[in-house]
């Protein structure tokens, strides 16, 4: 899918497409992007969309953690010119390997600000005594707080990916064969994340795998056995309320201990949901549930 096609995040869409174009017309590689956000919101999507909308050849998908000081030497010194390497859990990279880019991207960016006077950009640059091509490296975070400032600051474009309204999140599962009047009920408890719609839409498949349509019956079943409710809260969400309700403001270390929830998962998954549906808010000390969230308890 191309950039141009993708639904939601507006924001970026609209910013970034002028971009491409303009690196497309001048052959040049557009520079480096960080996406941000929830799990789930599609940021490896919109990379790869990226790739498409630049007809780029060369696409190298690697998580953060994977990555050592001699993979990252091998792959910025083979990546093509214009090629995407394209890093997921960026924060996730290690101290030592994280600065081994700081180099390779900052003499880019010093092309790409060069090419603004010139109107030409290099198709080869040297760096540590390795010829290398110039390429965009596209981080993907949960936080862009995460991330060592050096590498962070060598990001020219910075985009936080929203979570999604009902109406685009309806689009997509229709657009994957979802039935009209299956998809509201599935994307009013999505939590306004795709993945979580599509995982929906998959298991209410499997409950009626031999059935022409899936029914909104077979949504309210798997609803039902996996204890979601119609505002998207999980068995996960209602442990956080009571455990708040019963102990008072916590910290997010407290929290995650004594309910044996992770704590990547608290602070990106379930807290902004809980945050947004006005359940609980956040203090200087911790979080404390709302009078809303007792009502809801």
């Amino acid at each position: 899918m191309f950039l141009h096609q993708m639904i939601g995040q507006k924001h970026i869409v609209s910013n970034l497409l002028p971009q491409l174009i303009k690196s497309s017309l001048y052959k040049k590689p557009i520079e480096h992007i960080l996406f941000y956000g929830q799990p789930g919101l599609g940021k490896t999507t919109f990379a790869e969309a990226i790739a498409a909308e630049t007809f780029t050849i060369d696409f190298i998908q690697k998580t953060g953690q994977e990555l050592t000081i001699d993979g990252i030497k091998n792959i910025l010194s083979k990546i093509w010119y214009q090629g995407i390497l394209f890093i997921d859990e960026i924060h996730r990279m290690r101290a030592p390997v994280a600065e081994i880019m700081y180099g390779p991207l900052q003499i880019i960016n010093n092309l790409q600000k060069d090419f603004i006077k010139n109107r030409k950009f290099p198709e080869k640059y040297i760096w540590e005594s390795i010829q290398m091509n110039p390429f965009t490296l596209i981080g993907a975070t949960t936080s862009s707080g995460m991330l060592m400032k050096p590498l962070r600051d060598r990001f020219v474009h910075t985009f936080e990916f929203k979570p999604y309204t009902i109406e685009e999140l309806c689009t997509i599962l229709e657009n994957n064969g979802c039935p009209k009047n299956c998809a509201k009920l599935i994307a009013q408890r999505s939590r306004g994340v795709p993945r979580i719609a599509m995982n929906l839409l998959i298991n209410i498949h499997n409950q009626g795998f031999y059935v022409e349509k899936i029914t909104p019956e077979h949504c309210h079943k798997v609803f039902k056995s996996l204890g979601i409710d119609k505002n998207g809260l999980n068995e996960s969400d209602v442990k956080i309320l009571k455990y708040l309700n019963n102990n008072g403001e916590s910290g997010e270390q407290t929290l995650s201990f004594a309910l044996e929830i992770d704590k990547e998962d608290l602070v990106f998954v379930n807290e902004p949901h809980l945050i947004k549906m006005g359940l609980i808010k956040r203090t200087p000390r911790g979080r404390v549930i709302t009078s809303a969230g007792k009502d809801y308890l």
